[in-house]
């Protein structure tokens, strides 16, 4: 057996992002030991046949994971007590629609997190479920940055 073409069991699951029983369960299930497994030791290794096996009985062989959602560009309208999010509109929205949340990141200062969104920013954003989006881009440096400023023109 070559041990170039092996995939750990453990390393596999965390690619794909599933609990390592679950790739357990189905090894014990639908895979027999030399072909398409190999155990060393208290570590599984995965021939590429195996892998395979796994993917499809998963429903994972065209893509592991979802791409992500295209940014789509947002208003900033204001900030909350919790500084670890502000309140947007999207750009296309009329001045009258429903808030969204946007996740943003902060800064410790002084002891206390805040975060530099000014309302009325332009800012780019990844739409996280609901009306939950989570900020794509680059930090602001301090409120009213010339460089945000000049990105979200």
């Amino acid at each position: 057996m070559d041990d170039l073409n092996l995939t750990s069991e453990a390393s596999f699951a965390e690619q794909l992002s599933i609990p390592r029983e679950v790739v357990r369960e189905l090894r014990q299930r639908a895979l027999s030991s030399p072909t398409h497994f190999v155990k060393k030791g208290a570590a599984v290794w995965l021939t590429a046949s195996g892998v395979d096996m796994l993917l499809a009985a998963l429903g994972e062989k065209k893509s592991p994971l979802p791409p992500p959602a295209a940014p789509v560009a947002l208003i900033v309208l204001q900030q909350v007590q919790n500084p670890r999010v502000v309140l947007a509109r999207r750009e296309d929205a009329p001045p009258g629609a429903a808030a969204l949340v946007l996740a943003v990141p902060t800064h410790r200062e002084g002891g206390r997190e805040t975060n530099h969104f000014t309302p009325g920013l332009r800012v780019a954003a990844r739409h996280r479920d609901g009306a939950r989006y989570d900020y794509a881009g680059p930090r602001p440096r301090f409120r009213g940055d010339p460089l945000m400023l000049m990105l979200s023109a």
